[in-house]
């Protein structure tokens, strides 16, 4: 759900339409649908030896890292955050 949600954030045809606000609207309301996923995270990636660590990094990570990371870029540049 984490990464359907995300992933419709940055559907190109959407591109330079998305802000930070709502990208964190989004991953909020992902995360009241699914109150799971955090507790997951923490006991099967954050966790030392946690079962999924690398499958989270390169199929979750890896990927949306640069979705957030442009939004922030984007919003800079528009002088919105500093």
């Amino acid at each position: 759900p984490v990464m359907a949600a995300l992933q419709r954030f940055g559907d190109p045809a959407r591109s330079g339409q998305a802000d930070l606000a709502e990208l964190v609207r989004l991953y909020t309301r992902m995360l009241v649908d699914n109150p799971w996923v955090p507790a997951l995270i923490v006991q099967e990636v954050l966790v030392e030896g946690g079962h999924f660590r690398e499958q989270f990094i390169e199929h979750f990570a890896g990927r949306l890292a640069p979705l957030f990371i442009g939004v922030i870029r984007r919003e800079q540049a528009r002088g919105a955050l500093r």
